[in-house]
């Protein structure tokens, strides 16, 4: 049986090219391409949760305005965007945004970010039962198989050791 819902709250402009990332009983809404051009940096929350569905405009700062990138929940915790467009260029930028620290604020990542690249590879393990994944599907950007594959084989191992 399809419910058609009515959620409370003012819903995101009318848009395409967005996205829209599932986190729990939400869905995240981000950027897009809307009537009047680029969206702005906006990024709008559909909470499920309550008796009666809401709309929440979520107030931060991020990466501008973006269309045709993904995103993704890494570890029931991060949401990653990557890639898309600006309206002048392709970008490849990889922006990250912690859902369990608050103010949100996104973060933009760097190759030599390890400490959250660490964050995120534990968050994930802890997450996935302690079981290492059989497929990881990944941007890598020019990163080479033996690099990424030094970091699953032993560099995690390390991590949830503590060395």
């Amino acid at each position: 049986m399809i419910v058609w819902l009515t959620p409370l709250g003012e819903p995101p402009s009318p848009r395409a090219a967005h996205v829209a990332t599932a986190v729990g009983t939400m869905v995240v809404i981000q950027g897009g391409i809307g009537p009047a051009g680029l969206s702005a940096e906006d990024l709008h929350v559909l909470d499920l949760k309550p008796q009666r569905p809401r709309w929440h405009r979520v107030m931060v700062q991020g990466p501008g305005p973006w269309y045709g990138h993904v995103m993704a929940l890494v570890g029931q915790r991060f949401l990653l965007t990557i890639g898309g467009n600006d309206g002048k260029r392709p970008l490849a930028d990889v922006w990250a945004l912690d859902t369990a620290a608050k103010p949100y604020e996104w973060r933009k990542l760097e190759p030599e970010d390890t400490k959250f690249q660490n964050m995120c590879l534990i968050e994930f393990y802890t997450n996935s039962w302690k079981r290492k994944p059989h497929q990881v599907i990944i941007s890598r950007n020019d990163v080479s198989e033996s690099q990424f594959n030094l970091v699953l084989n032993i560099e995690l191992q390390q991590i949830i050791d503590g060395d």
